[in-house]
């Protein structure tokens, strides 16, 4: 896990329908939640640049609702131009592992090394072995986010994969359970003096635009897989062509609605997926076995995609929610920004102020916090970084 310094980081989650921004800040009580947002794309059909200017437009209307100044912005990265590997080479000195890295990354990365940007980090390093992981990104997704970010007025300190953002989220959790405990033990035994577990938990995150798995093992290597294609913006015209239907966009719940039933639609093959991905991490790690899976996303709002995961995985399934399950701190001018609005953003596509929220129904009814808390883990994860 990054800690924090001293200033605050807002994540930036972009995905093919909505942005979601999460902003941290490290105060006496240790890391406080003061912001969040998610604000749908304006539609865009098929065309890559009314898409650009669109997101753009979502990223300044979600920073205008915020009324904030801050302007340092993590960003993460999925899908195909994104790839996190694991290695285990004989023991190396530490002048000799990025050549070594970079020997292997040339045999198996499919993308060329002059279009794309490299980074590893060890995890571990002893006379015997060196293991730890590298990172691989295009060039083209690295400038492209940056861009947009930038128009719309934000800095880009920093680019993180979305998987490693996730296991940043878990990580801080497991320290403050770890810190709890010990402090309950006192001078006894503390978690974790008896070796590392036999045992680990693994995160599903399912986006518009794919699913990731992240999983990190005993030796702190993760194991990150996007899988899928896109789930739900293929419901946005008919056909599945990736617009919004002729007659217009759908008013919030409707269109969460229809994104939760191309989800049901789709599950068989999002947890045949998940159940082959999870095989295959099992088959390279023999000895560490999963027992829980924890499921953000959007897909952590649908009761009956979490229960087919149960059925079908026989695993301890968990719906997460990284804004009250982390144990984030309230900073002291969150409470205001909650009151004014459902979604913690002014008025737009997908966000309902805090008088239309009175009268929408019942929580269960319409998008409230069941559904964007899972959605910002990602976020939640990328302002977990230092700078």
């Amino acid at each position: 896990m990054w800690p924090f310094r001293r200033k605050s980081l807002i994540g930036v989650d972009l995905d093919a329908s909505a942005v979601r921004m999460v902003q941290l800040r490290r105060d006496s009580t240790g890391i406080a939640f003061v912001r969040a947002s998610v604000t749908d794309i304006a539609p865009w059909g098929n065309d890559p640049q009314l898409r650009r200017v669109h997101t753009v437009q979502a990223l300044r209307q979600g920073l205008a609702a915020w009324g904030s100044s801050a302007q340092l912005a993590v960003c993460g990265l999925r899908g195909p131009e994104v790839v996190v590997r694991g290695f285990e080479f004989p023991g190396l000195p530490p002048e000799e592992i990025g050549g070594a890295v970079e020997l292997e990354v040339s045999q198996i990365c499919p993308f060329l090394a002059e279009e794309s940007t490299l980074d590893h980090q060890v995890t571990l390093s002893t006379e015997q072995k060196t293991l730890g992981f590298w990172v691989a990104a295009t060039n083209s997704l690295i400038k492209n986010t940056r861009q947009l970010v930038s128009e719309a007025g934000l800095h880009c300190t920093l680019v993180d994969v979305a998987g490693l953002a996730l296991l940043n989220l878990l990580e801080y959790r497991s320290q403050q359970e770890n810190d709890e405990k010990t402090e309950a033990a006192g001078d006894g035994e503390t978690p974790g003096s008896r070796g590392p577990p036999s045992f680990c938990t693994a995160i599903l995150n399912v986006s518009d635009t794919c699913a990731t798995i992240a999983i990190v093992d005993p030796a702190g290597r993760p194991f990150v897989r996007d899988i899928g294609g896109s789930i739900a913006t293929e419901s946005r015209l008919p056909g599945g062509t990736g617009g919004w239907e002729a007659e217009g966009p759908t008013p919030a719940q409707d269109e969460w609605t229809a994104r939760s039933t191309r989800r049901s639609a789709t599950s068989d093959s999002l947890v045949e997926d998940v159940t082959t991905t999870l095989r295959y991490y099992a088959v390279q790690n023999g000895s560490v076995r999963i027992d829980r899976l924890l499921v953000c996303g959007d897909e952590a709002g649908v009761a009956e995609s979490v229960d087919l995961l149960r059925a079908r995985l026989s695993l301890d399934v968990v719906p997460w929610n990284p804004l009250t399950d982390c144990g984030f701190q309230m900073a002291r001018e969150t409470a205001g920004v909650l009151a004014r609005s459902a979604g913690f953003s002014a008025p737009g596509p997908g966000t309902m102020t805090s008088q239309e929220e009175s009268s929408a129904g019942p929580a269960s009814a319409r998008p409230g916090p069941p559904w964007y808390g899972p959605s910002l883990a990602v976020a939640a994860g990328l302002a977990v970084r230092q700078i």
